[in-house]
């Protein structure tokens, strides 16, 4: 469905997200009717007070998506009408009945707001669906400004964004999208870069959403009693400067001078049991294979021929190149070779299961560029191409109600936030990605973490979560609505480390099979002390 939307705007100049914003919607086939230009030039007022955050905003604050760009090539056959707006009390502005009159004249589905300020009165419902604004900030936690600094400042592990459509109470807008950004604590720059950047995708994305036929408008106001706050006063700004340097120096020893020592056991509880209570080091029984030379992590566990198999990555940190590895026997002490997968490319995630009467799996193989299905036939591995030019990290497939299910998240498409899905009626052939791609935008969730399982009739999907740390624990959301046109997901439990064991920093895969759980945990350890490593890990991390 085509729809006719109209921009609020303060200039011709706008910033890099909003130009964006308002092109994905043009390259959709969306149609902008009408600009409405702000009469009034806003004005520029420094106070000693705040000094501070406009000197550091202009020497390091920059970003990218705030980058000015002249939207005239977006807007040549479109009406442009210029508007003065009546304040009234302190922030709140109206506009004339005239200007309200010819704005509905040209009977728009919504408008789009990167200009003017509190606005209010008839103009909210002067278009079909309203008129929609950004909040770069959880509205339940941040109101006010400057976006994306006071969740650095108050070490919030999440940076969150809404597209939300205005109405007549402060801050109690209908929420129409939202999403969950890792907080990048290094860099304001950074920190607002992702959230603007990603958010701009979301007008065109509701408008797919929209001609869905399915498709409920929310109607629910936004309900907050969140703090306001304010600019950064000098003191605070000195105390920000100090944080940030210290983040800074954290990240960087984490990203450069530390590893991950994963490790993996297995717990004799079904998984349905295991999500629902903190695991204790008590509960797993850890493999006896291990070495300092490599590490295993991604275990799945599936059922052959009346035998419990279990299939992980196989890592050695020289050369940090993974490979299928399987196990069988008394606590899967018994190496399957028949059932190993080696690539000239890196392998992990291995996604074993049966459809009908064959059984394959789906590995992660991004460093290939396609996704492959691997069928066991006599024992060998055959390959199938299923997907060209695509970069899934950690996927998943499941039948349901007719279709068969990629979750996937993309390499180099915010694989830690976005989650896409793809559909086909054929396993080897034949896949669509879904109409509201990224079904997900959430750094808690998105990235796959096991099978997606099934209890009571519902369908689970564990999901990393990397709002602390990079793979650092699990969240597991119940999928409420799956079709080729509609998902929706909610969050019911969350898995943190095993604390009290010998790998207590991280956990990222949990899978179950016949009663049996298996997990990987993780300790972050210093590189420094392993100089015959050092230079494979820190050239894999660049």
């Amino acid at each position: 469905m085509r729809y006719k939307f109209g921009i609020l705007v303060d200039s011709y100049s706008l910033k890099l997200w909003q130009f964006m914003s308002i092109k994905m919607l043009l390259d959709a086939g969306h149609e902008i009717r009408l600009v409405v230009l702000n009469s009034k030039k806003k004005k520029f007022s420094l106070r000693i007070s705040t000094f501070l955050f406009f000197v550091y905003k202009a020497l390091f604050g920059k970003s990218e998506q705030q980058t000015k760009k002249d939207i005239g090539q977006l807007i040549k056959n479109c009406q442009i009408i210029t508007c003065t707006t009546n304040k009234k009390g302190k922030f709140s502005e109206f506009f004339s009945s005239t200007d309200v009159v010819t704005i509905k004249s040209e009977q728009l589905d919504f408008m789009l707001r990167f200009g003017f300020g509190i606005i209010r009165g008839d103009i909210l419902n002067a278009t079909k669906y309203g008129i929609w604004s950004f909040h770069h900030g959880d509205e339940q936690k941040y109101r006010g400004g400057p976006y994306c600094f006071w969740e650095i400042y108050n070490n919030e592990p999440i940076t969150c964004a809404i597209l939300q459509r205005l109405t007549d109470k402060l801050d109690g807008g209908i929420v129409l999208k939202k999403g969950y950004f890792k907080t990048i604590s290094h860099s304001f720059a950074l920190n607002i870069n992702q959230a603007l950047e990603l958010s701009s995708q979301w007008p065109a994305q509701l408008c797919r959403e929209m001609s869905n036929s399915s498709f409920r408008f929310p109607s629910e106001s936004s309900k907050t009693n969140a703090k306001i706050y304010l600019l950064p006063s000098n003191m605070e700004m000195l105390d920000f400067i100090w944080k940030i340097l210290k983040n800074k120096l954290k990240n960087s020893y984490i990203t450069y001078l530390t590893y991950d020592a994963w490790h993996v056991g297995y717990i004799n509880k079904p998984i349905e049991e295991v999500i629902k209570s903190p695991i204790r080091n008590s509960d797993v029984k850890w493999l006896k294979h291990s070495s300092p030379k490599y590490f295993l992590a991604d275990p799945f566990l599936f059922c052959l021929e009346e035998q419990l198999l279990l299939a992980l990555e196989y890592l050695p940190y020289k050369g940090f190149k993974g490979e299928i590895k399987a196990f069988s026997g008394t606590q899967f002490g018994e190496e399957a070779i028949e059932y190993s997968i080696n690539e000239k490319y890196h392998l992990s995630y291995p996604n074993f299961f049966v459809d009908g009467n064959k059984t394959y799996c789906l590995p992660e193989s991004y460093e290939s560029g396609k996704l492959f299905i691997y069928e066991k036939k006599s024992n060998k591995w055959h390959k199938h191409l299923v997907i060209d030019n695509i970069k899934c990290i950690d996927p998943d497939i499941i039948f349901h109600e007719g279709y068969y299910y990629l979750f996937t998240t993309l390499k180099g498409d915010k694989h830690d936030t976005k989650l896409h899905v793809f559909y086909s009626k054929e396993l080897l052939r034949g896949w669509q990605p879904h109409l509201l791609n990224p079904v997900v935008t959430d750094i808690r969730t998105a990235r796959g973490a096991g099978k997606i399982f099934t209890e009571n009739n519902k369908l689970y999907r564990p999901g990393q979560n990397y709002s602390i740390y990079k793979e650092g624990s699990i969240t597991i959301s119940k999928i409420n609505q799956l079709s080729p046109t509609e998902y929706k997901e909610e969050i019911v439990s969350h898995l943190d480390p095993i604390v009290d064991s010998s790998y207590s920093d991280k956990i990222h895969t949990i899978n179950g099979c016949e009663g049996i759980t298996v997990i990987d945990a993780c300790k972050m350890k210093s590189l420094i002390l392993r100089p015959d490593i050092l230079y494979h890990i820190v050239k894999s991390k660049i």
